[in-house]
Order: C-alpha cells, then sequence, then structure tokens
C-alpha cells in the first residue's frame, strides 16, 4: 500500500525510492543555498531562528532509552527532543557542510539504535511510531550519505526502524488492533495516503466541503475541528507532511480530489486569523462535536 511507502526510505528494497525523498529534496537543498547565500527574507529569517535553538546545535547529547511510553510525559520527551534534534542537526550538515553536525545527528539515530525496544502498549503507542518514526525517518533519509553514518550506525538506526516502529505502522494500518473495532475513529488514518484504488481516506481526515461566507469558496473542515484548534494544526501539519512526502516520490496529493488538503488550509487559516467559517455537526463512536472547537484559537504550535 502506497501510505506505507513513504516509511521505507532506509530499507534496501526500496530501490525505486529518490534520495533524499521526505521532506527535503536536493532542489530543496539547492535552493534553500541558494536563498541563504543572497541572504534573502524570508529564508534567512526562517534559518536564523532554527540555528539559534539549542536543538540544532553542538555540542548535543542523545538522550536514548531502552522503552519510551506516551503516559509518561517525561520519558516520552526525551525521543520527541532527539528526533527533533537529529533532522535539524541533519539539516544544517547539509546545507552547511560542516560534518559535525552530521555526527551529532548520527550519535542520536545510532544511540536510539541501540537503546530503543518499546514504545508503549496502549492505544498511543500508534502515535509515537508515526509521529516520532517519520521524524527519525526524515533525520535518517538526509544522513544516508554520510559516510561514517553508512558504514557504521545506518544498519542499527534502520533495524529499530523496522522492528519497533514500521512494525507498529503495520499493524496499526491492517486493522488489528482489537480497539479498531471504532472505525469511525480510526478511518482516516487507514491508508490515508492511497490515491486510486485505495478507499479514499483523506476524505475521511477533511470530513465536509463548506462555502466562505462573502466570497462562495469552498472551505475544507477537518475531522477534528469540533475539537480544539491545536489538534487541527497537528492534522493539518501532517496532512501537509504526507503530501509533500508524496510529491517528492512523484505522487501529487495536494491536487487529491479537488485539492482537498489544500482547502482545509484555507479553513484552518481562516478561522485561526479570525474570521468566522461555516461548521456542520460532526459525530464519529467517540466523540459529537456541534461547533467549532475554540481552545488553541491563533495559536502557534
Amino acid at each position: 500500500m502506497k501510505a506505507l511507502r513513504f516509511l521505507l526510505p532506509l530499507l534496501p528494497l526500496a530501490s525505486s525510492f529518490s534520495h533524499p525523498g521526505l521532506l527535503v529534496a536536493e532542489s530543496d537543498l539547492t535552493r534553500l543555498r541558494g536563498k541563504l547565500s543572497a541572504q534573502l527574507d524570508p529564508w534567512q529569517a526562517c534559518w536564523n531562528k532554527l540555528v539559534s535553538t539549542s536543538p540544532a546545535n553542538v555540542p548535543y547529547t542523545a538522550q536514548a532509552v531502552s522503552s519510551v511510553d506516551r503516559d509518561n510525559e517525561a520519558n516520552a520527551d526525551l525521543l520527541w527532543q532527539d528526533a527533533a534534534a537529529a533532522f535539524a542537526l541533519a539539516l544544517r550538515w547539509k546545507v552547511e557542510g560542516n560534518t559535525s553536525y552530521a555526527d551529532a545527528a548520527a550519535d542520536i539515530l545510532t544511540s536510539w539504535g541501540k537503546k530503543l525496544t518499546s514504545i508503549g502498549t496502549n492505544d498511543d503507542q500508534y502515535l509515537i511510531a508515526g509521529l516520532q518514526g517519520h521524524q527519525l525517518a526524515n533525520a535518517g533519509e538526509l544522513l544516508r550519505d554520510y559516510t561514517p553514518f553508512r558504514e557504521n550506525g545506518l544498519d542499527t538506526f534502520r533495524t529499530i526502524m523496522v522492528d519497533v516502529f514500521l512494525a507498529k505502522n503495520i499493524y496499526f494500518l491492517e486493522h488489528r488492533e482489537g480497539s479498531e473495532h471504532n472505525v469511525k475513529h480510526f478511518f482516516a488514518n487507514w491508508e490515508l495516503a492511497q490515491n486510486g484504488t485505495g478507499n479514499g481516506a483523506i476524505n475521511n481526515a477533511i470530513t465536509n466541503i463548506m462555502e466562505e461566507p462573502g466570497t462562495g469558496n469552498s472551505l475544507g473542515q477537518g475531522q477534528e475541528a469540533g475539537r480544539d484548534q491545536g489538534h487541527s494544526a497537528l492534522d493539518f501539519a501532517l496532512l501537509g507532511i504526507i503530501g509533500q512526502q508524496a510529491w517528492n516520490q512523484g505522487e501529487d496529493l495536494f491536487t487529491y480530489n479537488n485539492s482537498r488538503i489544500l482547502l482545509r488550509a484555507e479553513y484552518f487559516a481562516r478561522y485561526n486569523l479570525g474570521y468566522d467559517v461555516p461548521f456542520e455537526p460532526y459525530t464519529n463512536g467517540i466523540v459529537s462535536y456541534s461547533e467549532i472547537g475554540s481552545g488553541s484559537r491563533g495559536n502557534v504550535r
């Protein structure tokens, strides 16, 4: 299934995969280097913000442990922080060429590869498998052509990506989890990136197409729009990641079904910039929303 295709960039069987080809393609790196060389904004300002953060700088000490559980927030933070740091450091190496950043990123991935065996026991384990799994995969994708990592670390890292993260994603996507009897709760995640022969689950993540007040333009109401805007922001960010990773492999999900992902972006942006939006009541087997959720409205996540 195509949804899994974008979880496999580090596996030997993915010989047809374009590298680097997840969130960042070689053309992106070339374009960014050019913008930074010319000191053009907003690229320069955004880059300055990234490199001013501690996770994007060396020295950085990996915080790897053998087991991570979202029920223990302090424990789960270790993986969240290291995954973000590994990507930022790998990106700095790709853009700036300083191998100290590559070494630090490689140490993070290798350290977790040597220690991590478990990512939880309840349904939240699948959140870790997807959220932190794709972040780690993106860092590894950028480092795959760094010779020290390729020769001494990639195999170790690949093992946890397959045995820990990918295994959980496959188990979830094959609908084997007992709690998945509640299909309306999980359906937006199943085969989300399938196009054509799939079940069109992007339609489940963006449940309704509404009309923008005053213009008549289409807006896409997200599945969690009635919950709060923090989760709505995360949903939109993840749809963007899925769309961009697909794009870098030659699959255009942004225009799928009349640009449904982009209609979702319009809806989210309008409401969080302070404007009213229409709302269609939404119910699944867990929750029922009669109005849009205003929690975290306008916040940056």
